[in-house]
Order: C-alpha cells, then sequence, then structure tokens
C-alpha cells in the first residue's frame, strides 16, 4: 500500500511532463475526434525500415493471417462463452466483463483476483504493447512497399496510445494477401510478446518465490464462492421436515450463518451461501431437490480455519504435499496446533473416514485430474506442484512479477479483442477482405461485414446486459 503513493506521485510528475510537452510543440498537434491529441513524428521510421528488411517473409506473412483467423475465432468464441457463463452464474463479480484499461481499474471493481493495477505497470505495459502492436504494422506495410506516413503517439489526458500512419491509398492497391498481413501483424505481435513475458514471468517466480504454506481451499460454485471444508451429499427423505427454501429464509431473517441439519444420526451444516447455490438448481428444476450438499461435523469446519497453514504443531509448512504429510502421521482424538496467517488454532483430530487409524481435519482439497500438457510444463517451469501451496517472496520481486503479469495480460487482451470482426478493430477490415476474396464483390463484402460487426455488437451488448443483470 506504501507504494500507492510513490505510485500517485509519479501519475502527477507524468501529466505534468505531458502537458509541458503537448504545450511546447503546440503547433505540431493535431486533434481528431475532438478529445484526441496526436503528435506525429518520423522518430521510429528508420527502425521499422530496417526491421522490415529482416523480419518479414512471405511464409510469415502466412502464419500471421493463419494465426489473424484463429484470433478473430477465439476472440468470438470467448464473447460466447462469457455471456454464457455469467448466464449460468448465482453471484456474478463486480467487475464489468468489458473493464476499461485504465490506472487503479482493479482497486475502483475490487477484484482480488488480480493485483492492483498501479500507474506504473499501466504506463510501461501500454508503451509495450502499443509499440510492438504498431511497429508491426509497420515493418509489414513496408515489406509490402507501402509507405509510412510519420509514427506518433495519442494523447487522452494521462491515457496514451501510439500509432503508425500507413499511405492508405497504398495500402488498398496492394494484394488482399499483403494487406491481411498487415492488419494482422499487429496482434500476431501482441501474441508473440505475450508468449515471451509469460515464459519471462514464470521463469522469474522459479527464481524468486519461495513456498510457504498451504492455501484454504475455495471453492468457485457458479459465481459464489464458499469455504472447501469437507462436503457432502445427504438425502432430503433422510431428514424430518426439511425445506429449503424455508431453511434459507430461517437463515436471512435470524441472521443466521449456518443450519444444523441431523440425517442417520449425523450432523451436518446447510450455510447461506450453500442454500443459495442449490436454491438456483431447484429454480431450475422447478422442483424440490431429492438431496442437497452440505458441510460436514468436522474439526476443521467447527473451528472455522482460515488464512495460510503455516505450522502443525511447531512444524513449519512449506508446501501440501509435506502438510499431507504431516497429516498422515497424526490420529484420530489428538489435539493439535494450527498456525495460520488468519490465527492460531487448537483442534481435536476426528477419524478419517476411509482409514480409522489416520486423524481427520477435515479440509476439501478439489482435485482436478485433466490436467494439461501445458499446464504440467508450467508447474515444472515454475515449481509449482500443486494449486494450494502459497508462495512469498521480497516486496520488490513481487512488484517485478505483477508487472510482468499485467504486460502478458494486456497483451493477450489486445491480441485477442483487436480481432474482433467489428468496425474499430483491425478485424474489421480483416473480415472486410476476407469476404471480397471469396465474393468477388464489394457489395456482398461490405453487407457481411456489417452482420458481422452487428453479430459482435450484439455479442458485446449482451454480455455487458446479462453482467448488469445478474450484479
Amino acid at each position: 500500500m506504501a507504494f500507492f503513493y510513490y505510485d500517485i506521485a509519479f501519475l502527477v510528475i507524468f501529466c505534468l511532463i505531458v502537458g509541458l510537452f503537448l504545450y511546447k510543440n503546440r503547433k505540431k498537434l493535431q486533434i481528431e475526434s475532438k478529445v484526441f491529441i496526436l503528435y506525429r513524428t518520423k522518430v521510429g521510421l528508420r527502425i521499422i525500415e530496417k526491421l522490415s528488411k529482416i523480419i518479414p517473409s512471405e511464409f510469415l506473412s502466412t502464419v500471421i493471417i493463419a494465426s489473424g483467423y484463429l484470433m478473430m475465432i477465439s476472440a468470438l468464441y470467448l464473447l460466447y462463452i462469457s455471456i454464457k457463463a455469467f448466464a449460468g452464474m448465482i453471484v456474478v463479480p463486480n467487475v464489468p466483463p468489458l473493464m476499461p484499461l485504465i490506472p487503479y481499474v482493479t482497486t475502483i471493481f475490487k477484484t482480488p483476483f488480480l493485483p492492483p493495477l498501479y500507474f506504473t505497470y499501466w504506463i510501461v505495459t501500454i508503451c509495450i504493447v502499443a509499440v510492438v502492436h504498431e511497429f508491426a504494422h509497420g515493418i509489414f506495410a513496408r515489406f509490402y512497399g507501402i509507405k509510412l506516413k510519420a509514427t506518433g503517439f495519442g494523447f487522452l489526458g494521462p491515457l496514451l496510445a501510439a500509432f503508425v500512419e500507413l499511405d492508405e491509398k497504398q495500402m488498398a492497391k496492394k494484394k488482399i494477401k499483403a494487406q491481411l498481413a498487415v492488419l494482422s501483424a499487429g496482434s500476431f505481435a501482441n501474441l508473440i510478446f505475450a508468449v515471451i513475458f509469460f515464459l519471462i514471468m514464470q521463469l522469474f517466480f522459479s527464481a524468486t518465490f519461495i513456498s510457504a504454506g498451504v492455501m484454504m481451499p475455495d471453492l468457485n460454485i457458479a459465481g459464489v464462492i464458499i469455504p472447501s471444508y469437507s462436503l457432502v451429499q445427504i438425502n432430503t427423505s433422510g431428514v424430518a421436515d426439511f425445506n429449503l427454501t424455508k431453511a434459507s429464509e430461517a437463515m436471512k431473517e435470524n441472521n443466521l450463518t449456518e443450519i444444523k441439519i441431523t440425517a442417520e444420526n449425523k450432523s451436518y451444516f446447510l450455510t447461506p451461501e450453500l442454500a443459495l447455490i442449490q436454491e438456483s438448481v431447484q429454480e431450475r428444476s422447478k422442483k424440490e431437490l431429492d438431496a442437497i450438499i452440505a458441510y460436514e461435523d468436522t474439526p476443521a469446519y467447527n473451528a472455522k480455519i482460515k488464512g495460510v497453514i503455516q505450522e502443525i504443531n511447531g512444524i513449519k509448512i512449506t508446501d501440501y504435499t509435506y502438510f499431507d504429510k504431516i497429516m498422515s502421521t497424526l490420529k484420530p482424538n489428538e489435539t493439535v496446533s494450527l498456525k495460520t496467517s488468519e490465527g492460531n488454532y487448537t483442534i481435536q483430530l476426528a477419524e478419517y473416514p476411509d482409514n480409522s487409524s489416520r486423524g481427520y481435519l477435515g479440509l476439501g482439497f478439489p482435485v482436478d485430474q485433466r490436467e494439461s500438457a501445458v499446464s504440467s510444463i508450467i508447474k515444472t517451469l515454475t515449481g509449482r506442484k500443486d494449486s494450494y501451496t502459497y508462495f512469498t517472496s521480497s516486496s520488490i520481486a513481487v512488484f517485478i512479477y505483477n508487472l510482468l503479469l499485467w504486460i502478458t495480460l494486456i497483451n493477450f487482451s489486445v491480441m485477442i479483442m483487436n480481432m474482433l470482426p467489428f468496425s474499430i478493430f483491425d478485424g474489421g477490415r480483416f473480415f472486410y477482405l476476407t469476404a471480397l476474396a471469396m465474393t468477388k464483390s464489394k457489395k456482398k463484402a461490405f453487407s457481411a461485414f456489417k452482420i458481422a460487426s452487428m453479430i459482435v455488437l450484439i455479442l458485446l451488448l449482451g454480455t455487458m446486459v446479462v453482467w448488469l443483470f445478474k450484479i
């Protein structure tokens, strides 16, 4: 939090420098759309010219165009599954699906799953993402003999963007393949840099972070996050006079955090969060549920253990594997002291369900057996053998890691968003040229482009509407 004040100071200084720069160069500025201030310069043209003689090739152009189609399909698919995901959620996150890319947006929308987007992160990331994207357009434009008029920066207050200005008349006269390569080159460059920075981020993590405990697992069920204590399914026919709706209403009216349920001489607990999830299922099915999910009466649940588990009986816990090893040596009814980042607990263990000789704490660690080859490689690179081990490092290392994370995420986001077949993105013109190549008719191609743009607009608005309706 202390860095926040330095970051604000840097933002103020940056705004003053930009303001002074714009004032000194006011005669060279142009205003577009009444809000954007453009500053054109020849700086960068020589670099682009040199790179255009080294990087591009006809083969690479083919690869870039193919990736453009894959990115376009991926972008549309992500929009579709976003709508589907939000529609299926009981509680949606308070982050809008189309989150504006401005400094401190993560603080504004309170996103615990993302690190803060400081202005320092934002300015460094935008410079990298924008320059890489625009230079790639320029490099392939020059490869195909398209003149570059200028490079430059656009300003909207302290927000900025880079641009490379092509000769649009020359661009339009080139073969469709050349135009497609130029248009998709920007997103392809963002893809390459997203991969590069992702690998750097993972290697940096492996070199600077150390395992220092076990994170209490959470479950995200349809947008409702619950602690992952041991959950069981109870047949409602075995519970006397139980009604899910009435139980939920009773908890709301009396401000209860749980209701005790007795079935087959065993005790279970229903919380408002579990009731909310199952009420939603009940509403969709239009009938009472035959079985409900509830927490087992376990030591972990009764103690309401929270935080990162750091010690058991004074023994430091480094990772989940070591935690499981220590737990396997403990016996039923044994009293253990547990230290977490949230406090200290003294707990009497129960009997393990499948092994009467082993002590049972009652934490649920969900295991995903569908681990991909990619996630396996990532875990190997970072030393993350599981999803529950907590890692720590110095504040400087965390700062650098979060910066690398934002560079990766924003490169990926720009890559995907830019290839949507919509008028304001490169993907819009990319789609139009594809339709033109297929139909040989400008009228038909333009009609197809309008339909595609309308579909994208409906998907974008649909995502926001579903989110607003659910929030």
